[in-house]
C-alpha cells in the first residue's frame, strides 16, 4: 500500500491591530450529518474565540455557507 503524502497547512495571521475568523463546514453525505467550527485569532495568533456546532442533516455547501454566517454573528 503507498504512503500518503504528508502535507503542510499554514495559516497566515491577520494584518496588525486586524483579526482573522478561519471557519470550516462539512457533512457526511450529500445531505447527511453536518458540522461547523471556527477559530478567531488576533494579529499575535492568539485565539479570540472558538465554535464548534452540529447543524443536523444539511448538505456540504450549506454548511460551508452557515459557519461563515455564525461566525459574522459573533
Amino acid at each position: 500500500m503507498p504512503m500518503a503524502a504528508k502535507r503542510s497547512l499554514e495559516r497566515q495571521r491577520p494584518a496588525q491591530n486586524e483579526w482573522k475568523w478561519n471557519v470550516d463546514g462539512s457533512s457526511k453525505g450529500k445531505p447527511g450529518a453536518a458540522g461547523i467550527g471556527g477559530v478567531l485569532r488576533n494579529d499575535r495568533g492568539d485565539i479570540v474565540a472558538q465554535f464548534a456546532a452540529s447543524i443536523g442533516v444539511r448538505d456540504s455547501n450549506e454548511a460551508e455557507f452557515l459557519a461563515i454566517v455564525f461566525a459574522l454573528e459573533q
